[in-house]
């Protein structure tokens, strides 16, 4: 799996710095992988895949094409005029925070619609 993780990396333009961020590791853990001095976990090797658009098939046997095909693009169409303005000042506001300051908001907030997501499933 790790040179699969090199081949990914590379194929996708990554650095080893780059998938640690995701996996919240270090990048040496991350050269660890690749060379086999460690193995990835299950865990792990699903955010992988979901974060890069990987095939685990591909990732875990070497089978099958490396990339899943990509999701169609969110579409703005349809949003109100002022859902609109609300989202260009949130992206606007957005692009003046530090890279740290990013993704605390963006994990925040995939994890909030996370919830709400669950919530209206369970009352269902």
């Amino acid at each position: 799996m790790g040179e699969r993780l090199r081949q990914m990396r590379e194929a996708l333009h990554l650095t080893q710095a780059d998938v640690a961020k995701v996996l919240e590791v270090t990048p040496v853990t991350i050269s660890k992988i690749e060379n086999g001095g460690t193995s990835l976990r299950p865990a792990a090797v699903s955010l992988i895949c979901k974060t890069y658009g990987v095939s685990e098939e591909w990732f875990t046997n070497g089978t099958g094409p490396m990339l899943i095909q990509a999701p169609a693009e969110p579409s703005m169409e349809g949003l109100s005029p002022n859902a609109q303005a609300s989202i260009d000042k949130i992206m606007e506001r957005f692009q003046t925070l530090s890279e740290e300051q990013k993704d605390f908001t963006l994990k925040y907030v995939e994890n909030l619609v996370d919830s709400l997501i669950k919530s209206n499933e369970s009352k269902n």
